[in-house]
């Protein structure tokens, strides 16, 4: 079985997917969106400066949530997908 490497886009769009379905927490979000730790950190971070994703800071850890902006990504990744 061959594997194919996934671009940025599909890499956002499985991050922005996990939160959606209720996963905001650094590591089920790296757990579903299968990517690394660091990978994972550093896609996060853009994700928040990028206005996708907001992150409201606790006091044992951060949790992410989806914006407006964000769940329009995810449509239009959709329909992009759809076309192919």
């Amino acid at each position: 079985m061959q594997t194919t490497k996934r671009d940025r886009a599909q890499v956002v769009y499985d991050t922005l997917k996990a939160v959606q379905y209720g996963l905001n927490r650094k590591t089920r979000i790296k757990q579903k969106a299968n990517l690394s730790s660091k990978y994972a950190e550093m896609i996060l971070e853009q994700l928040l400066k990028l206005g996708l994703l907001n992150k409201l800071t606790g006091k044992y850890h951060d949790r992410y949530f989806i914006t407006t902006k964000g769940k329009e990504y995810i449509q239009a990744y959709n329909r992009i997908r759809r076309l192919l």
